[in-house]
């Protein structure tokens, strides 16, 4: 799909510049910029004001304007969920949410980046899910297992999560619930992508004292539950910090590795066996300044500069705990499922974590087996 010479002219007199200058005006809170080199009949325009930005790598200009448009055409028409000053901010805000996304390779292969993301909007694997579906039920956590496909806002990572609760009857005619972290992903063909896990909104008490009186207990009920996925999970010191190290797998969340395991399964379900975990994206590291300017306005020079240089050590360790424990949950995947197996390591071949999911699984932990076959297989509601 062409874009149009309007917003093309936007494109380039607008959007890349501002980029450049470290922000895009747009209804996003935090500041999206990159820099943009364009390769165009072996002339090189660089668009290059900060330092340590990541740099847009725009080889076939024709070819980019085209799939850019594609998935501006598709990521408008998916959603409505924002107020929008004009249809100009909403194409700058969707455009700059795209490579809020990209990961440093994505950056230099902007092409294969987009029809991916445009896959994902494309993508229907789950659609039957998009209402809560009870997929099985687990003897062991004495509950039904539901999932629901949600169609998230804009400002988030994938188009999709998957939505995980754990539910029993009340009085017959309503549920008691607990709600898992969720999990946001994408699918581009025979691959599966997870962005984030995250933990959403949680079944809230109402007004009937009693229902609550249950929910709580039920709540706890599953929380304790839950830690049975540390059941013969061997803990091997080496006394150091070492990553590698099977202690520091011990810190994983029960809900999380839950959430994570039925994901997995799901995929399996759909016979999709390549796993791809983009563990940083650096444009959505950047949230973090907004929280850093805001605290400097009230300080002096000198105090800003010293508060500047603590907050990008404090910036910089924020971001390797969270990337190194969004890391150690598949690594902690790994060690209990014989069929799922990490290829590589951020690094080693690109940005991303690499991940392949075998059939006939063999768990060494009786719970996260149970719900694993329960998301990968079709099981009957109790």
């Amino acid at each position: 799909m062409k874009i149009t010479r309007y917003f093309e002219k936007a494109l380039y007199e607008d959007i890349i510049p501002d980029a450049a200058s470290g922000r895009i005006f747009t209804n996003v809170t935090y500041d999206i910029g990159f820099n943009t080199t364009i390769i165009e009949d072996g002339v090189e325009t660089k668009y290059f004001e900060i330092e340590n930005q990541p740099t847009l790598i725009i080889n076939n200009v024709e070819l980019f304007n085209n799939t850019l448009g594609e998935y501006l055409k598709l990521a408008s028409s998916f959603r409505d969920d924002q107020t929008y000053e004009s249809l100009d901010i909403k194409e700058k805000t969707i455009i700059a949410l795209l490579w809020a996304n990209a990961t440093s390779e994505d950056f230099k292969n902007p092409i294969p980046f987009m029809r991916k993301f445009i896959n994902f909007y494309k993508d229907q694997s789950f659609n039957k899910f998009d209402e809560y579906t009870t997929i099985g039920y687990s003897d062991m956590l004495d509950c039904n297992i539901e999932i629901k496909r949600t169609m998230e806002k804009a400002f988030f990572e994938t188009p999709y999560s998957m939505n995980v609760r754990l539910s029993s009857d009340y009085d017959g005619n309503s549920q008691l619930y607990f709600d898992l972290p969720l999990v946001r992903y994408g699918i581009d063909g025979a691959k599966g992508y997870i962005y984030a896990i995250q933990q959403g909104k949680k079944t809230q008490p109402t007004g009937d004292d009693d229902y609550n009186v249950a929910l709580a207990k039920f709540q706890k009920r599953i929380n304790r539950a839950l830690y049975k996925v540390n059941d013969g999970f061997k803990e091997v010191t080496d006394g150091t910090d070492n990553i590698a190290n099977p202690d520091n797998l011990t810190g994983i969340t029960p809900s999380t590795l839950l959430a994570s395991t039925i994901m997995m399964g799901l995929f399996n379900r759909e016979d999709i066996s390549n796993i791809v975990i983009p563990c940083y994206l650096p444009i959505r590291s950047q949230e973090k300044d907004v929280e850093y300017r805001m605290k400097a306005m009230f300080l002096s020079y000198h105090e800003r500069e010293a508060a500047k240089l603590k907050f990008a050590d404090e910036k910089d360790l924020l971001m390797r705990n969270i990337v190194d424990k969004f890391i150690r949950t598949f690594r902690r995947l790994d060690y209990h499922f014989d069929n799922i197996m990490i290829n590589n390591f951020p690094y080693e071949i690109d940005d991303n974590m690499h991940i392949s999911i075998g059939d006939n699984a063999i768990c060494n932990n009786e719970l996260l087996d149970q719900v694993y076959t329960i998301a990968s297989t079709k099981t009957k509601k109790r």
